[in-house]
């Protein structure tokens, strides 16, 4: 990993001098006003000329297109069989090559105002830095300086990360730093023009150069693939564990400043560690309830603490704002996946309509059957998704499949008429298998999450049952009232 030799704080304090400077260059007198005018002017005809020269190196670059393949026409055909056939259109050629040509004039003649007229600033610049005190050789220094800063701009504007952090360009730029502090030190704060827009010009290109720099070596926001939810989520978690590590690595044993965050409880690296616990501890829950503004916070979480390993990596200051709200942002995470996510109530709810409605329906296609009552009744007393907080995802999978067997059931009996007697359908055998598996999943969940279901009407008696007062129906309706008034098979 290369080292980084000049930091954002290294670039802004170059930034500030150079703000500084020109601020206190501005022009207290009159002077040099006529002076300072004349720059004014040469440098916008400076401008002006390189405006002129892009423009026609633009129209050029148009008819260059235009003639790359060249530009074609239709015409009838002499052959026996008539039609047309496709040839080089000569006139619409000669008239792009003419463009070509004109435009090239107009660049060399752009090209040569350019040079006129930036020969013309140089010498008034000189001839006001000259009055202010400015010595050649400092003035010979501000225009290295100025010719460095332009080649580092041009080359961070697209280079990778790599080229920025590598030992050339970091080099130079430290170069560059240097040179600034130390012309900061030595030119006078003159009200001058030609040092107004020199300091201006140095405060822009660091400007620049700190912009793509840290957009060059900042980490690609993190994404979640939409898609298997289990699978991506699951994902996220391992990613977000390794740079969670990587974060308590790069703090070392001590963490930062214990009192960094105003909170006596404990150093940084501890309150961090103790909120990855708490997220990594819910990465078993349910986590198809997330909906997009969860996954949203999600990929912010994610971000903040890649940005931050990525930061610490490259010798940049962390506010000990960031740690503070990345503690913050990780707990109140780990808090909606322990409540199952802005979807979780509805995810479940469907779950467990699906099974009512095909209960209901599967009793609309059976002789009578106490215990599928009795059993719809346990269900639809432990159906409500308030008392799953913290869902595993295991569980919510047995009862999809709970739900999945339920539709397919109702299916197979609405088809048949009844159940199967020649062993190719759903049997009756089917269905005891059937309340089998849902009343294993009932007890699962009663005892999982400390559900307490109703009691419910048995063949002990009329209107009685062992575990207390009767129950007539099902607290969600539909299929235990349908299915309650048949007894036991």
């Amino acid at each position: 990993m290369p080292t980084i030799k000049v930091s954002i704080t290294d670039l802004k304090t170059a930034i500030g001098k150079a703000e500084k400077k020109a601020a206190d260059a501005q022009d207290k007198d009159t002077d040099n006003r006529i002076l300072d005018s004349q720059i004014r002017g040469a440098n916008a005809r400076v401008k002006d000329a390189e405006s002129a020269v892009t423009r026609s190196e633009m129209t050029k670059q148009e008819a260059q297109d235009k003639l790359s393949p060249p530009p074609t026409k239709q015409i009838t055909s002499d052959g026996k069989k008539g039609g047309t056939k496709t040839v080089v259109d000569e006139r619409e050629k000669d008239k792009l090559q003419a463009q070509v040509r004109a435009a090239d004039t107009q660049i060399q003649q752009a090209q040569s105002a350019v040079e006129d007229s930036r020969a013309e600033a140089e010498k008034l610049t000189s001839q006001a830095l000259d009055g202010a005190g400015v010595s050649d050789g400092q003035q010979q220094a501000m225009g290295e300086l100025s010719q460095l800063l332009s080649e580092l701009k041009s080359t961070a504007e697209t280079a990778t990360e790599a080229e920025l952090t590598g030992d050339e360009f970091q080099t130079k730029l430290q170069s560059a730093v240097d040179q600034s502090a130390q012309l900061a030190e030595e030119l006078p704060d003159e009200a001058n023009e030609a040092l107004i827009s020199f300091w201006e010009e140095i405060q822009e290109g660091f400007e620049s150069i700190q912009e793509d720099f840290t957009t060059g070596t900042t980490p690609d926001p993190y994404e979640i693939e939409a898609g298997d939810k289990a699978a991506n989520y699951t994902q996220f978690f391992q990613d977000f564990d390794g740079e969670m590590a990587q974060l308590i690595t790069r703090l070392g044993p001590g963490g930062t400043d214990e009192d960094a965050l105003d909170d006596p409880t404990g150093s940084i690296v501890t309150r961090i560690t103790e909120a990855r616990s708490g997220l990594m501890d819910n990465s078993g829950k349910f986590l198809q309830g997330l909906n997009e503004n969860d996954t949203k916070k999600l990929t912010e979480l994610m971000d903040q603490v890649k940005i931050m390993n990525n930061n610490l990596d490259k010798d940049r200051e962390v506010p000990s704002a960031d740690f503070a709200k990345l503690i913050n942002s990780t707990n109140a995470f780990a808090n909606t996946l322990a409540s199952g996510g802005g979807n979780y109530n509805l995810i479940l709810a469907t779950q467990f309509d699906s099974i009512d409605n095909s209960a209901g329906r599967i009793a609309d296609n059976i002789p009578a059957n106490q215990r599928f009552t009795d059993l719809m009744t346990t269900l639809g007393g432990i159906s409500n998704p308030n008392q799953y907080d913290g869902l595993l995802a295991p569980d919510f999978e047995a009862i999809k499949g709970i739900q999945e067997q339920f539709a397919d059931a109702s299916t197979a009996l609405r088809d048949q008429g009844g159940f199967s007697t020649d062993g190719t359908g759903f049997s009756e055998q089917d269905f005891t298998d059937l309340m089998d598996q849902t009343e294993a999943l009932a007890t699962r969940l009663t005892d999982d999450y400390d559900l307490n279901p109703p009691p419910v009407v048995t063949n002990s008696g009329p209107g009685t049952t062992p575990n207390g007062p009767p129950v007539t129906s099902r607290p969600r309706g539909g299929a235990a009232s349908r299915a309650g008034s048949v007894g036991r098979r």
